[in-house]
């Protein structure tokens, strides 16, 4: 598996998150300027590669054997089981989610383990191919949903914005700008969880350049996402529909009879919500494999797919429950994956190779 398509992977998992559930809590949180939200995180982003670059510098094959030499084995342990069973349960609410929306649009004679079971069936097979595979899939589905998505954003937009529905913006917004930023970290910790098969990437180069890049993509496809929904919406709109990104693009006027392109954007929703789930799902496959030290080959992937599956039928109990449980669980939580874990692994190895470096020089000195 190549860099660029591990980062463009990352970026199509962005996407599902950035559509479904960022428009909403951002105009909570900021009101009008909530668009400024995905520019200011693009530069947390940034600074956030650079820790991870450092991490993956550390010794060791792979990212469980990296937190183990920087955190120690029973302390990089339990992190790491913290981190699998986290994205086994994020997995769940993931696809439990997709299953709820496909009943509301479209399936509404359908049932939530009918759903849910036939979406799990296509991951699996995606899965049980292998990595590679996979992720040569997700890069021509990358190229034909970034087309599909900015051609409809595009269309969206020209069919008109409104202005005043997004400026001016006030020194009074930046509190709630700030806030905002915390959601942005929901998609991002997609990236951490994937670092756990970075043993199977080829990186060419530091990451550092590649992921400026990829924070440059996602926190432009979001802005454009909220400009659009901002804009045509209000915040009013933005807040009490459930899809106001889906809402806009399905009906765009001056295209006359061609106006409902419900389809194209529903491929892009399936698109997206595929490669979140598909890759969570693995992510999860190797970090339990990680921890039993790879004993078990063919039957993780099955297992996991179960798993997942079940927790997804059982756990939540409807729409509001899950709406709730993403508030006060996921945000949470996606902060301390995407910026407090590695904050912390950049500390303590710098402390670490500052550490060895001076004994290093007393000994040299002696």
């Amino acid at each position: 598996m190549s860099s660029m398509q591990f980062f463009l992977l990352f970026c199509l998992c962005f996407f599902s998150p950035s559509m479904i559930f960022l428009p909403r809590r951002l105009v909570d949180s900021a009101g009008g300027a909530a668009w400024i939200c995905p520019l200011l995180s693009c530069f947390v982003f940034v600074a956030l590669f650079f820790a991870l670059n450092r991490i993956m510098r550390m010794p060791g094959d792979g990212m469980f054997k990296k937190i183990q030499f920087i955190l120690g084995k029973p302390l990089g342990f339990a992190v790491t089981l913290l981190i699998l069973l986290w994205t086994v349960i994020l997995s769940a609410f993931f696809v439990r989610h997709f299953a709820e929306r496909v009943m509301l649009v479209y399936l509404t004679d359908s049932t939530t383990v009918f759903v849910v079971m036939s979406f799990m069936v296509v991951v699996g097979i995606a899965l049980w191919g292998g990595v590679l595979g996979y992720a040569r899939a997700c890069e021509l589905l990358f190229y034909f949903f970034v087309v599909l998505f900015f051609a409809v954003t595009l269309l969206g937009m020209f069919d008109g914005i409104k202005v005043y529905n997004v400026l001016p913006v006030s020194v009074e917004d930046s509190v709630g700008i700030l806030k905002g930023l915390m959601y942005m970290f929901v998609p991002f910790s997609t990236l951490i969880y994937m670092t756990f098969f970075s043993d199977r990437v080829n990186f060419g180069q530091s990451i550092v350049k590649q992921g400026a890049v990829s924070s440059i993509f996602v926190s432009f496809a979001t802005f454009a996402v909220l400009l659009l929904t901002l804009g045509r919406l209000g915040e009013f709109g933005v807040r009490y529909l459930e899809l106001p990104y889906f809402s806009v693009t399905r009906q765009i006027a001056f295209l006359g009879p061609l106006r409902n392109i419900g389809s194209i954007v529903f491929s892009l929703w399936i698109v997206a919500d595929f490669a979140l789930v598909s890759t969570l799902s693995y992510s999860s496959v190797n970090l339990g494999k990680s921890l039993t030290k790879n004993r078990l080959r063919n039957i993780p992937i099955l297992l996991g797919i179960l798993v997942i599956t079940l927790i997804a039928v059982l756990f939540w109990r409807d729409m509001h429950s899950m709406e709730i449980f993403f508030d006060i669980v996921i945000v949470p939580l996606s902060i301390i994956v995407s910026v407090g874990i590695p904050l912390l692994l950049y500390i303590v190895s710098f402390l670490k190779v500052r550490t060895f470096q001076s004994k290093a020089l007393q000994v040299i000195d002696e």
